[in-house]
């Protein structure tokens, strides 16, 4: 289940494998701390990504977006999971970026086929701190994610 928030708040995603039912989840917001809003979400018969590292999600699949799907954990305190998403193949750049703008880890840089990926990166050795990754394709497509390191 994948429950997807504003820009700036990212992305949330369970890892429930094979499940079907309601669940309830329970929104704060980082700012104030206010939890006062309750989410119910009902799934059937749904499939959630692999739980295998670096595994490829929907395998066999072309997504009809491309898009940069977000990371998990997020926060994390060594390493997380990034995934991405491309309707066909093309020469993809896949960075992160510490807060200042330096370019900390090109994860990937290359051509790509069409599908889901997924790439670790590796922040043991990187400061705590807010981290920007950035998907670029060619001219034509760029999009951004907050990625927060916690040691």
């Amino acid at each position: 289940a994948v429950v997807r928030t504003t820009d700036d708040d990212g992305v949330y995603s369970d890892r429930l494998g094979e499940v079907s039912g309601t669940f309830d989840y329970q929104v704060c917001e980082t700012d104030s701390g206010d939890c006062s809003n309750v989410a119910s979400l009902t799934i059937e018969s749904a499939m959630a990504s692999t739980e295998a590292a670096g595994a490829s999600l929907g395998v066999g699949e072309v997504p009809e977006v491309t898009e940069l799907l977000g990371s998990y954990p997020n926060p994390f305190t060594a390493s997380s999971l990034l995934r991405f998403s491309l309707t066909e193949a093309t020469v993809a750049r896949l960075v992160v970026y510490d807060a200042v703008g330096h370019e900390v880890a090109r994860l990937v840089d290359g051509p790509v086929g069409a599908g889901y990926h997924e790439v670790s990166f590796d922040g043991a050795r990187l400061p705590s701190g807010v981290y920007i990754v950035r998907l670029t394709i060619g001219s034509s497509f760029a999009q951004t994610r907050r990625l927060t390191l916690l040691k």
